[in-house]
């Protein structure tokens, strides 16, 4: 098993939808994040500059939620997880998780994509 960051529950408000009239106006959505860093906790020393900002890593979440508009949240999902991965370069692999409160007697629908650091990038 691989050391893990889990921000978990993180609220946002994004304008998501594929009616225009539900993209309206922002609508609440929950994420759930898993931030992967190369090489583990292993040899990290307790410097904070050798692991993920979470603090940042959250706020960056709620900025680009704030900016943007999307019909589908598996679009907002993947766009997530690869701004995440090209801001926090000590990240190998990301989760990220949207949670959507549309569909009537259901807790939320939602999606997750997991994306892995390129070998080859940076």
């Amino acid at each position: 098993m691989s050391d893990e960051i889990t921000i978990k529950g993180l609220k946002v408000m994004a304008q998501v939808g594929v009616p225009e009239e539900e993209r309206a106006l922002a609508q609440r959505l929950v994420l759930n994040v898993v931030l992967i860093p190369a090489g583990g906790f292993a040899g990290m020393g307790d410097d904070v500059g050798r692991t993920i900002d979470y603090d940042l890593a959250s706020r960056r979440l709620r900025s680009w939620c704030d900016a943007g508009e999307w019909a589908l949240i598996e679009t907002l999902a993947e766009e997530l997880a690869t701004k995440l991965l090209d801001e926090f370069f000590l990240l190998e692999r990301v989760e990220v998780e949207v949670r959507k409160f549309v569909i009537p007697d259901s807790d939320h629908v939602a999606v997750r994509v997991v994306r892995l650091r390129d070998s080859g990038a940076r």
